[in-house]
């Protein structure tokens, strides 16, 4: 397979479906089918990406919003469409790396 140009820098499992999402040092982030052991798209972001973390599964969501921390301070919240990678929110969070990232349970 693969993977990123680059380490990947943290990555994250679905808890209702096949699929998985990493990002990469390169400011990659990319959605995996990881049953049939494919990425499904990718889409590039400027900055080291150090964290991420999927929002818990709901009807609203369906499991496919993600926030990911990068090394500049800022937090991007990403949705996964049909068939790409959309910019949700983007905030200046810290005025250093974001290196953990975790949503609350509710």
């Amino acid at each position: 397979m693969n993977f990123h140009c680059g380490t990947i820098t943290d990555m994250a499992v679905s808890d209702c479906v096949n699929m998985a999402v990493s990002c990469a040092q390169d400011g990659t982030i990319k959605l995996w089918d990881y049953a049939r052991l494919r990425p499904v798209y990718e889409r590039k972001f400027n900055g080291r990406a150090e964290c991420l973390d999927l929002l818990r599964r709901s009807d609203v969501n369906k499991g496919r919003v993600a926030a990911v921390g990068y090394d500049s301070g800022i937090v991007r919240v990403v949705y996964f469409g049909e068939e790409t990678i959309e910019l949700g929110v983007v905030f200046k969070a810290a005025d250093s790396p974001i290196v953990r990232i975790k949503y609350a349970p509710s």
